[in-house]
């Protein structure tokens, strides 16, 4: 059985749970800086290149406000914490989608705060979409992920622990190992956030060997 087939395997187990599920592919053949990611908040936004720039402006600032709205009325204790952070850092958001706003705190700093701020967002909005409702967040051919989506990847392992967040990543086997040492941490953080949905997770493994 292939890795792809397993997973549709699994998933299907949370077809009719109140769990959102998002696919990242990443790509083997461009591997730009964060590729996974600006292609999901490209479909996240609705952004497209048949728009103007002020119509895919627009639909941001429109789909950004509802999920701001909507994680600021979760009861999570740190959904107000989240909703800040978000609210200072759309604009390194926007920037995944090439949408840039003038005198926004993106255009302001330097490459280095950009960088780390950027990570900062996408955390945050992982965060955030699990308090809205709990999360699987699936990555197809890790095998094939840039270098800033690793890091990427290691600093949502680091800050999802306490956040109903699940990760599942998909690899070829005779290259896995090249991504040990970036997905240690993952590994150890989602095994303590998820005890009993791991347990079941290797079950479910251990019956297709």
């Amino acid at each position: 059985m292939g890795k792809s087939r397993l997973v549709y395997e699994v998933l299907k187990q949370f077809k009719n749970a109140a769990i959102e599920i998002i696919t990242l592919q990443c790509d083997g053949i461009l591997k730009k800086s964060m590729n996974p990611f600006k292609d999901f908040f490209v479909g996240y936004f609705e952004q497209s290149s048949e728009n103007s720039e002020e119509e895919n402006k627009e639909a941001f600032t429109k789909g950004f406000s509802r999920f701001l709205n909507d994680v600021k009325t979760s009861k999570h204790p740190a959904s107000q914490t989240i909703y800040d952070n978000l609210n200072r850092t759309r604009s390194f958001l926007a920037a995944l989608v090439d949408l840039y706003f003038t005198d926004s705190l993106y255009q302001q700093l330097e490459p280095k705060l950009r960088y780390e701020n950027t990570l900062m967002a996408i955390s945050d909005f992982f965060k955030g979409l699990s308090l809205i409702q709990p999360l699987i967040l699936v990555i197809e051919d890790l095998h094939w992920m840039d270098r800033d989506s690793k890091r990427v990847l290691c600093d949502l392992s680091t800050h999802l622990k306490d956040f109903p967040v699940f990760l599942i990543l998909s690899s070829l086997s005779k290259k896995a190992r090249v991504f040990r040492l970036s997905t240690a941490r993952v590994t150890e953080h989602f095994w303590n956030a998820f005890p009993r949905l791991w347990s079941w997770h290797l079950k479910a493994l251990t019956e297709y060997r």
